[in-house]
């Protein structure tokens, strides 16, 4: 169904195990039809497979997958089942980001892309995302939703991401949490242009380079430091095949939680498929030390 299944159900299940050893657990109760690992291993098939509603994954899964997965619980509890992954999903992105962060770069790349839940007229409508959700600017014009913030490394892997309203700009979004994993040179457009931040920057051991605008007065550059601006447009690969490839844009939530669970699943689905699966399999053991 996807390539290496085995061993990313291998990675999945090795970190759930660890996160339930640590929020200590219980196995009381009725047992669900199917694991936690195997809840976020459908999520991530469905990402993979670009399956647009849980309906169309329910009966893929129940047509072709219950060799793998055995009996499925009613669409209502699968469907639940789903949206529960969101506390895992966080955790374990959080892990596989500590682990990309220790990997090897020569300078980090920052921007953000937008989210719409709908359009901008249609704000007072939505019940999803009603108090956090706020109305932003893109190409397409006005929209209500979020922001994704990315930081990836030159070699396209996500060290940090974030999510804010639509409203937020991006130089207010560039805090010392997003930065966290990154030393050396940060590279972004003429949004992250702050003078201030900067200078915040530096004392964290964090290089800002932006393009200057029209209006700013041309400083001198070196090469290196030229080819790494020239560079800066590998960002809009990564949105690209977190918006085609996976479903980043997602019209079927009904809840935020729901929402926020397709949000997260795209952003693992995109670390273990835009890297080797091998290496996470590796590295989990090194990378679950984040976990407590």
């Amino acid at each position: 169904m996807i390539p290496k299944l085995v061993e990313t159900y291998c990675v999945i299940e090795n970190l759930t195990r660890k996160i339930d050893n640590l929020l200590k657990r219980s196995n009381a109760g009725r047992k669900s039809k199917l694991s936690r690992a195997e809840f976020l291993m459908i999520s991530i098939i469905k990402q993979h497979l670009g399956i647009k509603t849980n309906k169309s994954l329910y009966n893929l899964i129940k047509d072709y997958g219950q060799k793998d997965f055995g009996p499925l619980p009613s669409y209502q509890q699968f469907c639940l089942g789903l949206e529960s992954n969101l506390h895992y999903l966080a955790i374990i992105n959080f892990v596989l980001l500590e682990i990309n962060s220790q990997k090897k770069a020569d300078f980090f790349i920052i921007d953000s892309t937008s989210i719409p839940i709908c359009k901008n007229a249609y704000r007072s409508r939505s019940k999803l995302g009603k108090g956090i959700a706020t109305s932003g600017k893109n190409m397409n014009g006005w929209y209500f939703g979020f922001k994704l913030h990315v930081v990836i490394n030159n070699n396209m892997d996500i060290t940090a991401f974030k999510f804010t309203g639509g409203s937020t700009s991006d130089i207010a979004a560039l805090d010392a949490d997003l930065i966290r994993n990154i030393i050396g040179y940060l590279v972004g457009d003429k949004g992250y242009i702050s003078q201030k931040k900067a200078q915040e920057l530096r004392k964290l051991g964090v290089k800002l380079i932006t393009r200057p605008r029209k209006n700013m007065k041309k400083l001198p550059a070196t090469k290196k430091v030229l080819k790494m601006i020239a560079r800066r447009q590998v960002i809009e690969t990564t949105f690209s095949v977190l918006k085609s490839k996976f479903s980043l844009l997602y019209q079927h939530a009904r809840s935020l939680q729901s929402f926020f669970s397709q949000m997260f699943s795209t952003i693992l689905t995109y670390n273990l498929y835009r890297n080797s699966v091998d290496y996470y399999l590796k590295n989990t053991s090194l990378g679950s030390s984040a976990i407590s």
